[in-house]
């Protein structure tokens, strides 16, 4: 157990190093995992234009470009779509951006939250738009929590007093109450019914979502994660709060393209697992393009490997998907209740699996794998305590690091029961063998 402490791993059950040790498949998850989870927004797409945001981490300081008029620097206050879109990502939100101290002169930021969420806190902060001061403009009243199956989140703020360098929409005066969503660009764009332009929010035409769906699609490629944004202006509250009452013809603003790089370590690691016979399989809620893209830079997707989304799993049978389980390295835009069935799948196989997770609907995956393996930084307590394993780091190269040892412990407990079969078994014989054959004792 030192030696597993060792390499970040918590056994928290004493029979999971044996299991551990025969693993054939790891099931991993992306965001965290297999990349750095420090997330930055590095791409803005709106109505009328793209930009770029220069500066990394957490510090608020960068400019946004336009790449299509030679880099030229904008001033997104002025431009009432990319300002309502950070405004919208800013105030449909948890994280938080504190002061850590000074560096070199300069005040040094932390992030308190999501890293997502983070991400595009800073950006709208390097917009000069902080989440704290539109917080006391716009008080949230309510909100609709992120889940699974909506793949959004929505806040719900009073407009109190609007100004006209805010950043939002809405021209000062205006009463009433704000719905801000963000959430997957597919399943957003499904509710919404207007998109914002310069001079409000017009009618969604066809060849909008045509256009919208392209660039996620060309954002993904480039191995981002796409956000998108939409708000709602409501008269006065719904009688009752839900996400169905709220959620529904809203105008859409724009999308966020953020980068979580793979994390230098896991390519290595990668290759030594699949050297070694374990072969490990990406499970993310991503889409497709972006989970493919990192999987193409981690050495993780094969060249005949297959990649399947959530929604192709629905459409298959229990058979069909243990038909296609061998030739999967990655499963795309999938939910808590796909990765039981890919579980299944793989145990289907023959295959000793080795599943991740960190939330509550992650549970029933983890207690069905043969490991369960929950990461310890933001695995809720469900999670952990189903899981067999925590990882203190939550980092892919422990869970390799983790089988490595856990095959060196089976390998020497077998060697123990057999160098103690081999030297009790003559002793055993003579003092049992001479009674049963009538002879004197020894």
């Amino acid at each position: 157990m030192r030696e597993m402490i060792r390499r970040h791993a918590l056994i928290r059950k004493l029979s999971a190093v044996e299991t551990l040790g025969s693993a054939t498949v790891i099931c991993s998850d992306k965001t965290g995992t297999l990349t750095q989870n420090e997330m930055t927004a590095v791409h803005l797409w709106v109505h009328h234009a793209e930009l770029t945001i220069e500066g990394g981490g957490y510090q608020p300081e960068g400019l946004f470009r336009r790449p299509d008029r030679d880099n030229r620097q904008m001033d997104v206050r002025d431009d009432v779509e990319v300002a309502g879109l950070l405004w919208a990502a800013a105030l449909a939100n948890d994280a938080d951006l504190e002061e850590s101290g000074s560096m070199d002169g300069k005040a040094s930021y932390r992030m308190v939250g999501d890293p997502t969420e983070g991400a595009l806190i800073v950006a709208a902060a390097k917009a000069d738009l902080w989440r704290r001061n539109l917080e006391k403009s716009y008080p949230r009243v309510a909100e609709a929590p992120f889940d699974a199956e909506r793949k959004r989140m929505s806040t719900i703020h009073r407009l109190d007093s609007i100004t006209e360098d805010d950043g939002s929409p809405f021209q000062p005066g205006v009463q009433g109450y704000v719905v801000c969503v963000k959430g997957a660009p597919d399943l957003l764009l499904a509710q919404s019914s207007s998109l914002l332009h310069r001079k409000g929010a017009l009618p969604m035409e066809a060849h909008d979502q045509v256009e919208i769906h392209a660039a996620n699609a060309r954002m993904a490629s480039q191995a981002l994660r796409v956000l998108g944004v939409a708000y709602r202006y409501l008269e006065e509250l719904p009688a009752s709060i839900t996400a169905e009452t709220v959620e529904h013809d809203l105008v859409f603003i724009g999308l966020i393209g953020m980068i979580d790089p793979p994390r230098p370590e896991v390519a290595p690691a990668v290759a030594k697992a699949r050297a070694a016979g374990l072969r490990t399989v990406m499970i993310t809620g991503d889409y497709s393009q972006t989970a493919r893209a990192i999987a193409q830079q981690i050495g993780l997707l094969r060249p005949q490997g297959q990649i399947h989304t959530g929604a192709e799993i629905d459409a298959m049978s229990d058979a069909q998907l243990v038909g296609v389980i061998e030739q999967t390295d990655v499963f795309a835009r999938v939910s808590p209740q796909h990765k039981v069935r890919i579980v299944e799948a793989f145990k289907a196989c023959d295959e000793v699996v080795a599943m991740t997770g960190d939330g509550v609907n992650d549970a029933p995956a983890l207690k069905r794998a043969n490991i369960g393996i929950a990461m310890g930084i933001p695995g809720t307590d469900v999670s952990k305590e189903t899981a067999d394993i925590v990882l203190t780091d939550d980092n892919y190269v422990s869970i390799v690091g983790a089988v490595e040892q856990g095959r060196i412990i089976y390998s020497n407990i077998r060697k123990s029961v057999v160098y103690r079969l081999r030297s009790h078994a003559p002793a055993v014989a003579i003092f049992s063998l001479p009674p049963l054959m009538a002879g004197a004792p020894p």
